[in-house]
C-alpha cells in the first residue's frame, strides 16, 4: 500500500496562516481550528518534509 502524503492543500493553508499570522493560536483562530490541530498537520508534513519549518520555542 501507498504510503500516504503529507502535503495536501490544507497543509498549505495551514502553513500559509502561521506564517502570515506569526503564531500557531492566531493561524488557528483565522482557520477555525485550534492550535493543537495545526501543530499536528505541521508536525506531519515536516515528518513528511524531512525539515523544520517553524520554530516551536514559545513566545518571541
Amino acid at each position: 500500500m501507498a504510503k500516504e502524503r503529507a502535503l495536501t492543500l490544507e497543509a498549505l493553508r495551514v502553513m500559509d496562516a502561521i506564517d502570515r499570522r506569526g503564531s500557531f493560536a492566531a493561524a488557528a483562530d483565522e482557520l477555525g481550528r485550534v492550535p493543537s490541530a495545526l501543530s499536528y498537520t505541521m508536525q506531519k508534513l515536516e515528518e513528511e518534509l524531512d525539515v523544520v519549518l517553524f520554530d516551536r520555542s514559545g513566545h518571541r
